[in-house]
């Protein structure tokens, strides 16, 4: 069965190309208007049912409850939640104007779009068995859409980026369902092996620095094996590593944003704008909340 992510993932995805096929259509303002609204909203309803019919309807109880997930890994499920929305209601917003639509309309459609499927993925939940609705991820998912809508207001926060990278070799051996068994389970599932990143220009603090060269400050955790601990049952068999600590993550390193280098060429703009997302490998410091600081010479 597949993640959930790997649907919110593919949906804003789709926007992407809808945005780069925006950019080459010749087609009046109007018709990109309407073709945009009937794209994202058709994308919307199949990534809806999809995503109930292969996660949701095999669980479904018919009865709605909540469900209190805000002590669990750490908050890296609550930061997936806020960069998750906050991808989706930037791409929605850029695609927007990208149709013909005016700046203040394309700011409203970032926010109503991921708001509509976010809220859909946190209902579906509450009315499945073994999860609930959580207060705490709509939160998040609003959080991201709110930023995203307070960069395009301001245009000194419109330089800064959000973005996800991987590292592998976190603990997925020990608990592969949950963990995920190979690389594409393990990008959507691990948060041992996910950092994300906020990533700020530098030559927004002194003009002589190149516009391209960023700094970047990334979250991530170490040692989860379950959502407030490391102890699980497994068909009568329990598991316990409770000796593996648990441990907050932050990061400093540097950052490129491809789309201000001096590259030309729509294939590269194109490119670099659907991984604006991405981290770039670079020099690492960290620091966990119990082994201490670290320092890695290339992570992505």
């Amino acid at each position: 069965m597949p993640d959930k992510k790997i649907v919110v993932f593919a949906f804003f995805f789709l926007i992407q190309l809808v945005r780069a096929q925006s950019v080459d259509s010749t087609n009046t303002t109007q018709n990109h208007k309407v073709a945009y609204l009937t794209t994202t909203l058709s994308m919307y309803s199949a990534g809806s049912l999809v995503l109930y019919n292969t996660w949701y309807k095999p669980y479904n109880t018919g009865k709605f409850r909540a469900f209190n997930d805000r002590n669990e890994w750490l908050g890296m499920d609550k930061t997936g939640h806020f960069v998750t929305s906050w991808w989706i209601s930037d791409f929605i917003r850029e695609s927007a104007e990208l149709s013909g639509f005016t700046e203040k309309q394309s700011r409203w459609l970032g926010v109503l779009y991921p708001t509509m499927f976010m809220t859909s993925i946190e209902v579906m939940d509450g009315f499945s068995d073994g999860w609930g609705f959580s207060t705490a991820d709509l939160l998040s998912n609003f959080g991201g859409i709110a930023f995203s809508y307070i960069q395009s207001e301001s245009d000194f926060l419109d330089q800064f980026n959000l973005k996800y990278s991987w590292n592998a070799g976190g603990f997925s051996q020990y608990r592969p369902n949950l963990l995920g068994s190979n690389i594409p389970e393990r990008m959507l599932k691990n948060y041992n092996e996910q950092t994300y990143w906020l990533s700020i220009p530098l030559n927004l603090f002194h003009h002589k620095i190149p516009p391209w060269l960023c700094v970047s400050l990334g979250y991530g955790a170490h040692g989860l094996l379950g959502g407030t601990n490391n102890i699980w049952d497994d068909g009568g068999k329990v598991f316990n590593y409770s000796n593996i600590p648990r441990e907050r993550e932050f990061n400093l390193s540097f950052d490129i944003d491809l789309r201000k280098l001096k590259v030309k060429g729509k294939a590269w703009k194109i490119f670099t704008s659907a991984v604006r997302w991405v981290k770039i490998p670079a020099p690492t410091f960290y620091y966990r909340s119990q082994s201490g600081a670290g320092f890695s010479p290339i992570r992505w």
